[in-house]
């Protein structure tokens, strides 16, 4: 790409295989590969390792000055501790509601297990009064109203238990 000034873009592929390069280049490519001192083999390498060292230990310049890469890194690392928090978050919304809903179902079971039983046992009733009446028994009827065990008494005498 050329520019007005005679300036030229260069793009180099750390991992390329074609072309010939230089054995500097090579070097400084696989140095910008991986920054480290042990990858700092020539006088050049060593000097551009004192300024990251230096820039390094500057917590500012740092973080400022810090590889995209390393960034994107930490931001993924932070994205993703956040995604466990988040799902561990949701998973145990999501159980608290089952769980609630598992009671509300439970409850509802109950309630209508009782409504059944008070409905057979008015039915229960009605037909006892019924039955009574026919057979003109109204003190029976009328002792069976205030007296449970009595009342259990005429039921198995009119076997409706």
């Amino acid at each position: 790409m050329p520019y007005e000034d005679d300036a030229e873009t260069w793009v180099l592929y750390t991992r390329g295989k074609k072309g010939n390069i230089s054995e500097s280049l090579r070097q400084l490519l696989s140095y910008m590969e991986n920054t480290n001192q042990n990858n700092a083999i020539n006088e050049d390498l060593r000097d551009i390792q004192q300024m990251v060292d230096q820039v390094k230990r500057d917590g500012e310049v740092s973080l400022r000055y810090m590889k995209w890469f390393e960034h994107d890194q930490m931001m993924y690392e932070e994205g993703r501790e956040q995604g466990r928090k988040d799902a561990q978050e949701s998973a145990e919304r999501e159980r608290k509601i089952a769980e609630q809903e598992r009671k509300n179902a439970e409850r509802e079971r109950q309630i209508a297990e009782q409504e059944k039983k008070r409905a057979e046992a008015a039915e229960q009733k009605n037909e006892l009064t019924k039955r009574l009446l026919a057979d003109q028994r109204i003190d029976d009827l009328q002792r069976a109203l205030d007296d449970p065990a009595f009342r259990d008494q005429l039921l198995q005498e009119y076997d409706m238990n």
